[in-house]
Formats: C-alpha cells, structure tokens, sequence
C-alpha cells in the first residue's frame, strides 16, 4: 500500500512539473530571444533582418518556418557564414542552415532574407490600401519575441480604422526620420503557438523610384532624389516664368490696341493689371506657403509630417514619445510651428492639442 502511494503522488509531482515547466522540459533547445526586422517597400516586399539568442541548442543545425515565399538567405554565427537552404513547404518556407561548430549554449545566429506573400493590396473608395498579415509559429521555447514592422517611405497607417494594426502597441516609432514602424514585444512563448501580427497602411505621399526590367527580384534600391525643398524650388521657378510669359504678352497685347479711345484703354489696362496682380498674389502666396514648408529644419519636419499622419491632430506627449524627442525640445518646436502658422495650440487640462491649421491642411 506505501509503494502504490509513492507511485501515485511521484506521477502526480511529475505531471506538475510537465504542466509548468512542459517546454522547457520536453526539448533541450531554447531561445532568450528573438529580433525580427521587416523592412517593406511599395511593391509588398520585405526586407528581413533576424536574430536568435540561444540559451541552449542541441542540434547540428538551426532550422526556422517562415509562412511566406522566401529567397535570397544569408546566416551567419560566431564562425563565419552557414550554408542555408530554403525548402518551400504547403504552410510556408523552412529555411534550414548548418553550423560549423556545435555550440550548445551561448549561441547567437544571424539571418537576412526577402520574404513575399505576406502583403495584399485592397482598393477601397479611390484608393489603395495595403494589409501586412504575418503569421510566427513557435517550434523552440522562447522567452521574448521582438517584431518590427517598418512600412515603406510615403506610407503611414490608415487612419480611418482604429484597429489599423493588431495586436495593441503604444509603440510606434519613427525610423530614419522619414518611416513610421510598429514594434511589438511579446514574452514567454510556448511550444505548438501561432501569433499574427496585422496592419493596415496607405500612401500619403508620391516620390520617384528606379525600378529595372525584373521588378519582382531585382528591384533596386536606388531611389532619385525627391527632397522637398528641390521640388519646391522648381515648382517656385515654373511660377513666376508663367507670371512673366503672361505679362510679356498682355503688354504686346494692350500695345497693339491702339484703336481704342486713350480714356477706355487706360481703363481697360488698369483693370487687367488689376487681374494680374490678383492671380500673382495668389500664386505667390502660394508659393510662399512652399517655400515655408522647404525651410523647415530636419526635427520639425519630423513633428509636422507625425501630425499630418496622425489625421492633423495630436496630443504633445504622443509626439514625444513617438519621436523620443525630449518635452523641452518637442515645446520648442511646437512653439517655432504656430509662430510660422502650421498649427494651433490648445490646452486641456495637463494635456496639450495640437492641431493643422486651416491653412496648412488646404496645402497638404
């Protein structure tokens, strides 16, 4: 009867065990943590970046399922570069690299890769909106997950939906200056799991790209040059040659009319000036409202352009935290916007509003 006890309660604590720690039990490898970069540009290709921190690994080879058509894998570790193959399966890409020496803890490896299939475009009202679904199966124990989903330049996410991405994140960054990414974090992954990751984003802007003859492999990276203040310029200079090809002819125009009564000439001159100087006025301020724009320094184009996608309204301390600029700086520059027009300030209580104005949002 004591032998039948010890039995029962060593096969009761064995299955506690399993049921709290099964994962890290069952199999012998297990990762502190995994980094996954995904760089998408405007034809719904992504640039991947990937790196797992082994806290123990058992096996010769690693091995990853990517859902997602994969190609062009380089792996590196401690030793060099890994020899990688990526076998296309019915549920994705398993991408399968061999090591060179068997390190069993401590063991970091490396991974770039483009993956497609996991961008669909949608036309919806006149416009065209992008949808990044990805899909992390967990194969290994893993303790964090950290996923960064960067959209292409000109992109920002769709406003008219409040679960533009999911799951939940405060944390939206801007990379570079000119892109907004998504960055979530996510800890203690089991076994057997799936998790997907989702956003919803549309263009906000046009800019040039070189694109060569094989669009869908060889896509170039080369981008010409689409900086604001060269546009505005130009746009600056085609607006006063119409301004003088305009006056150049009215002259001749008037000149020529010699025919009508010097009194009902003058008269008609002076109104065509008239005219004239109105449709200068309006292009001028509008070229002012340009040139306003191009001299914007490097920060606060950075909190114009956040205010703009977020629909032209924004809280100050969600632009800070955005653009992990300090309060004093982030004041700063919000005092520098309204100074030249670009935006209205109003406070709420402990929060401050800030909001495009009028004519900011007509020249946007």
């Amino acid at each position: 009867m004591e032998k039948l006890k010890i039995i029962v309660f060593g096969f009761l604590g064995f299955a506690v065990l399993i049921t709290l720690f099964g994962s890290k039990i069952a199999f012998a490898s297990f990762i502190n943590e995994t980094y996954l970069e995904l760089n998408a540009n405007e034809y719904g290709i992504i640039d991947v970046k990937m790196i797992n921190i082994y806290k123990t690994l058992t096996t010769d080879d690693v091995s990853f399922v990517i859902y997602g058509k994969v190609s062009d894998v380089f792996a590196k570790d401690i030793n060099g570069e890994l020899n990688c193959t990526a076998n296309e399966k019915p549920y994705g890409t398993q991408i399968i690299c061999k090591r060179k020496q068997n390190i069993k803890e401590n063991y970091n490896v490396e991974l770039e890769f483009r993956l497609k299939n996991v961008i669909s475009k949608n036309k919806e009202q006149n416009k065209t909106i992008s949808v990044f679904l990805f899909e992390y199966s967990i194969i290994e124990p893993i303790d964090k997950l950290h996923i960064l989903f960067i959209l292409p330049e000109g992109y920002a996410l769709l406003n008219e939906k409040f679960n533009s991405y999911y799951p939940f994140t405060e944390n939206i960054i801007v990379v570079d200056g000119r892109k907004f990414g998504i960055d979530w974090t996510l800890g203690n992954l089991t076994i057997g799991k799936s998790h997907f990751f989702k956003v919803y984003y549309e263009e906000v802007g046009k800019h040039s790209i070189i694109i060569p003859d094989n669009k869908d492999d060889n896509i170039s990276k080369e981008k010409e040059n689409n900086d604001l203040n060269i546009k505005s310029k130009i746009y600056i200079i085609i607006l006063l040659l119409i301004v003088i090809i305009v006056l150049f002819f009215e002259t001749k125009r008037i000149s020529k009319e010699n025919k009508i009564p010097e009194k009902k000439q003058e008269l008609q001159e002076q109104i065509r000036d008239e005219k004239i100087k109105e449709e200068a006025g309006k292009k001028t301020e509008n070229a002012n409202d340009a040139i306003l724009l191009s001299i914007l320094k490097p920060d606060e184009r950075i909190i114009f352009d956040l205010i703009c996608a977020s629909n032209g309204i924004a809280k100050q301390r969600q632009i800070a935290r955005t653009t992990r600029f300090s309060p004093a700086k982030v004041s700063h520059i919000i005092k520098s916007l309204s100074a030249r027009g670009l935006i209205d300030i109003q406070r709420q209580g402990r929060s401050t509003r800030i909001e495009l104005t009028k004519k900011a949002k007509d020249f946007f």
